[in-house]
């Protein structure tokens, strides 16, 4: 397994939660939020994996939100078991994203040149 080390704390874990939200946005409820089902590829994007316990939920419905809200707070809680900050306001505003796609998202590092933090 490789590591990717550079990627600062902060950013991974907000990557984690917009790659959850944009789970949410197509109407997923992953089901299983923990850290084992996050990974970081080498271009430092997080993705979510393993929708084994993944429920596909009408958003219109009443809770289905507070559902998706209740995720966030876990991902938090997994984060938090781990050392990072836990990110109270981010289930306040959720970023939200087209239903039909996946945001690119890329790490602020890499627009940054070398030896700068």
């Amino acid at each position: 397994m490789q590591y990717v080390e550079q990627v600062d704390k902060c950013s991974v874990q907000v990557r984690a939660h917009e790659a959850l939200q944009s789970v949410h946005n197509m109407g997923i409820l992953h089901g299983d939020v923990a850290l084992r089902n996050f990974v970081v590829d080498n271009e430092c994007q997080v993705k979510v994996i393993d929708f084994g316990r993944a429920s596909v939920l009408d958003v219109n419905e009443p809770k289905v939100q507070e559902l998706f809200n209740r995720e966030h707070k876990q991902l938090d809680l997994e984060f938090a078991e781990h050392g990072y900050k836990v990110l109270a306001d981010y289930h306040e505003q959720p970023i939200l994203y087209d239903k039909h796609s996946i945001p690119h998202m890329q790490h602020e590092s890499s627009k940054r040149g070398a030896g700068q933090s």
